[in-house]
């Protein structure tokens, strides 16, 4: 009859527990406790922190489950493009060639389903 341990049921478990590594679970000692409490998946933020210190953290994280003897995931989240910030240094008043047609500040625009008409006046009340 075979022991089984509650590491054996922590690996065999449907449920998986996904960590996130931040400052204050990045050292291999809470990857440790981390892995002990049942954690499946530890996820590393791109988008915070720096390059190294995830690679540390991969490291530890690696080093920690094999000598565990668990199998752990890894989850890196991209670090998604931010919104530019305007600094206020662009230019107003600028035409804009689009195609064949000059957009020209001021001048009226009017479209529908069968073309644009770009007027100096407004055609319409």
């Amino acid at each position: 009859m075979a022991i089984i341990t509650r590491m054996d049921l922590l690996k065999n478990r449907r449920t998986k527990i996904v960590a996130t590594i931040g400052p204050a679970s990045a050292s291999p000692e809470m990857c440790h406790k981390l892995i002990e409490a049942g954690v499946n998946v530890f996820r590393l933020n791109m988008s915070h922190g720096e390059l190294a210190d995830h690679a540390r953290a991969y490291e530890d994280i690696r080093t920690v489950a094999e000598n565990l003897m668990m199998p752990v995931g890894i989850m890196a989240l991209a670090a998604v493009p931010s919104r530019g910030r305007r600094q206020g240094q662009g230019q107003a008043d600028v035409p804009l060639r689009f195609g064949q047609a000059m957009f020209t500040p001021g001048h009226w625009l009017y479209a529908d389903a069968d073309g644009i008409v770009l007027c100096e006046r407004k055609l319409v009340s």
